[in-house]
């Protein structure tokens, strides 16, 4: 077994450990590839105070902040998240969180790219309120399956707000949603398929 492929096969044992909450079993299995700077091992090990370990919020900060550091991008993703809310005060400005949800975003992380659609379609962050930008960042969380994104894209494209109204995209991607889960999109998808049977009968 060659050395990467041995710490993928820790990774997946620490997920499958975190996701029955044993997070001491966890802990160690990662701690050493950690500790010798494993980006990965870094991240789930940050990772696990969001997933309802028993750690103390600056450990999480600090192990989420070297993975960031190295380019993770579910790290960039969950150390922007870190903000003056939080119990521990992290040395960052909401700017520096802004870049670094771009910076996760545009390195792949599928929760950063929702998110960051989200930001930019409410201004509630800071950098500015863009609705084509936020139809654009949920176009790349659609199209890699996450279903809320599916679902706000699906509802630009019906309103044609940010991107060019196309009801039949719009059904699409509802449908993609209420097929990924998001049960929410099943309702909105009803009242859709109503009115387009109104138009064609008046």
């Amino acid at each position: 077994m060659t050395a990467n492929s041995k710490n993928t096969s820790v990774y997946e044992t620490a997920r499958r450990l975190i996701g029955r909450r044993r997070f001491k079993d966890a802990r160690r299995r990662l701690l050493g590839l950690a500790v010798k700077g494993d980006a990965e091992a870094q991240y789930l090990l940050g990772n696990m105070s969001w997933e309802g370990a028993d750690m103390s919020q600056a450990c999480a900060y600090r192990w989420l902040a070297k993975a960031a550091s190295q380019g993770h991008p579910d790290a960039c993703y969950k150390w922007a998240c870190y903000s003056s809310s939080f119990t521990y005060k992290p040395r960052k400005t909401e700017d520096d969180n802004r870049r670094l949800r771009i910076k996760a975003a545009r390195l792949g992380s599928v929760d950063s790219q929702f998110g960051l659609g989200v930001c930019y379609a409410t201004g509630d962050w800071a950098g500015p309120k863009d609705s084509a930008k936020a139809a654009q960042w949920y176009a790349k969380a659609a199209h890699r399956g996450h279903a809320e994104a599916q679902y706000n894209l699906g509802m630009m494209l019906s309103d044609g707000e940010g991107i060019r109204k196309n009801t039949k995209r719009a059904l699409y991607w509802l449908r993609q949603s209420v097929a990924g889960g998001y049960t929410y999109a099943a309702k909105v998808l009803r009242q859709l398929r109503r009115q387009q049977r109104k138009q064609r009968s008046s």
